[in-house]
């Protein structure tokens, strides 16, 4: 990917107002490089011109981890402000006492704090291990997070934002069925609210892969982000069984 970028600077660099033989040359080369480029890249789609982070709905059950979560809406960020941050609400999860709620909303708060002190209010991340006794910060882009296989545990609590404050993506999805070491998988949104995905005791990883790739295969047709939320929605809400969903506050 890097490659391909380098060769769209150059193509920029060929741009004149007046026809010159080696820049018409030289562009054409970087037009037929770029091609071959994309066209042995696995992470490229011919049909949508995205690209993929490596891992998807249909690596999702091989033996690699994704450890990539980001968010597919394309508003604007949302400036992350106090009173938003005081709106985290306390909500009731799977697993944890009523005492380990309250510090995980206020864990929310800080979060917020964190991506807007740190970050620009971009996407940012605390890893807390099993007991909530410890915690690890990540910062990541406007367009997602990476934690770059850093994740060590049992039962880990993974909480990040959400900067255009949109509900779970695929990635979110494929990231939690991907890693046996996280538990639950929190965001919260630039505007205060906060949503829950907890895996429960009737946990069953193979069966909801199976039904994620059946839902990703029945609403996505074309790779657009509405064809995609809907088939994370209707996968989250079959599958209240294995998964607690605690929907947006």
């Amino acid at each position: 990917m890097d490659l391909v970028l380098r060769y769209i600077e150059l193509l920029e660099l060929c741009r004149s107002d007046r026809y010159d033989l080696f820049l018409a040359d030289m562009e054409l080369r970087c037009l037929e490089e770029i091609e071959i480029l994309l066209r042995y890249n696995h992470n490229h789609d011919p049909h949508t011109g995205r690209f993929t982070s490596g891992y998807s709905i249909n690596t999702v059950d091989k033996s690699e981890k994704s450890d990539i979560i980001k968010e597919r809406s394309k508003a604007p960020i949302t400036k992350i402000t106090d009173k938003a941050i005081e709106r985290v609400p306390k909500v009731d999860i799977n697993g944890y006492t009523d005492e380990q709620c309250r510090f995980i909303q206020q864990q929310h708060k800080e979060l917020l704090k964190y991506a807007r002190d740190n970050n620009e209010n971009k996407e940012a991340a605390f890893v807390f291990s099993n007991d909530l006794s410890s915690r690890k910060e990540f910062l990541g882009k406007a367009e997602g997070l990476d934690f770059r296989n850093k994740l060590q545990g049992k039962d880990l609590f993974v909480m990040h934002n959400h900067p255009r404050n949109s509900s779970y993506s695929d990635t979110d999805i494929v990231f939690m069925l991907s890693h046996d070491v996280v538990n639950s998988l929190s965001i919260v949104g630039n505007d205060g609210t906060v949503e829950v995905i907890s895996k429960t005791d009737n946990y069953r990883k193979d069966k909801l892969i199976l039904d994620f790739k059946r839902q990703y295969k029945k609403y996505v047709k074309t790779g657009s982000d509405v064809e995609i939320d809907k088939a994370v929605r209707k996968f989250i809400e079959r599958n209240k069984e294995g998964l607690q969903w605690t929907q947006k506050r």
